[in-house]
């Protein structure tokens, strides 16, 4: 025999269905937010760390969809709360997610150049490009753990520009031509043994591609292990801004 259905556990669970499905439709509204920045994100930043997070909101935004279309909101509520902790989880790791930025188009560089700052203060590359530059090549790799990441950009420039940064950094801790930096190490060894070495971002590189390049270093903590600097390059027309 058929036990009679009470009237107040209907409504209960009506009211309940309701909420379930207010809260899948405002779930189902953010994966749509969260997709469209992400989608905007690779297309503004070549950047593979969206693709980790735009193809899972994209599955779970085609599921969440049939859910609600199939009224099954229970489900659908819990297909939300599923994709917030893989979004929490990727925002939490973010670090080990990232994966290197690299532009090569003006357009791009102040979208690059506001995503790897962020609200950072020491920042060091140039906010704007000169309205000369050419060949450009903005890199960031993120620090993970005790690695060691940095930020640089390379362009070639006019002769006024390049004129401008040489007076502004001829004053830099230490002004020297790239394949005398050995020597300066041995020399600073020599008068503080306790500093360490000057170990600059893409230094082998330079020195093979700009054999002539000026060396204009801003600042450097000496540490080998976990090195931190800011040097600006500079060989004719062409100029380099690396921040460790």
């Amino acid at each position: 025999m058929l036990k009679p259905v009470r009237e107040d556990n209907v409504m209960d669970n009506v009211m309940r269905d309701n909420s379930f499905k207010k809260v899948g439709t405002i779930l189902f509204f953010i994966l749509a937010a969260v997709f469209v920045l992400c989608a905007a994100g690779f297309i503004f930043l070549p950047l593979v760390t969206f693709i980790l997070i735009l193809i899972p909101d994209l599955i779970f935004l085609i599921i969440l969809f049939v859910q609600l279309k199939k009224d099954r909101c229970r489900a659908s509520f819990v297909c939300g709360l599923v994709f917030a902790g893989v979004l929490a989880f990727h925002s939490l790791f973010w670090g080990m997610f990232h994966m290197p930025v690299g532009t090569y188009t003006k357009w791009q560089y102040p979208f690059a150049y506001s995503y790897s700052y962020g609200r950072s203060t020491d920042v060091f590359l140039p906010r704007q490009l000169p309205a000369s530059a050419k060949n450009i090549h903005f890199e960031f790799i993120p620090t993970v753990m005790q690695g060691s990441g940095w930020i640089s950009v390379e362009f070639t420039a006019d002769e006024a520009y390049v004129k401008d940064l040489e007076e502004r950094f001829k004053d830099s801790k230490y002004v020297v031509k790239i394949k005398d930096l050995g020597k300066l190490n041995q020399e600073i060894d020599e008068t503080d043994p306790t500093f360490g070495t000057i170990t600059l971002q893409g230094e082998e590189e330079m020195a093979e591609k700009h054999p002539d390049a000026t060396v204009y270093i801003v600042y450097s903590n000496g540490n080998f292990n976990h090195p931190r600097s800011k040097a600006v390059f500079i060989d004719g027309n062409y100029v380099k801004f690396s921040h460790q």
